[in-house]
């Protein structure tokens, strides 16, 4: 049998305990920067950090799934 664990926090957090090449998948619903309703947690997002934590902590070929807001485009401009 295989060993597996779900890890569920901040990804901004929650990437950096882990080591390098040590994942097999990484989801993350990371925050969209559109303040939904006004909430602060849904601000700007440090995208480029957590995307480069989730490349660092993959394995080779392993699986990266997100969540994105139509509205982020206005985040890469």
């Amino acid at each position: 049998m295989t060993d597996w664990r779900i890890i569920q926090g901040d990804s901004a957090e929650a990437l950096q305990e882990l080591e390098d090449c040590s994942a097999d998948m990484v989801a993350t619903d990371v925050p969209y920067g559109i303040l939904f309703m006004g909430k602060e947690w849904d601000g700007d997002a440090p995208l480029v950090h957590i995307f480069t934590q989730c490349l660092r902590v993959l394995k080779s070929g392993a699986a990266f799934v997100t969540t994105m807001s139509t509205r982020l485009d206005r985040l890469w401009r």
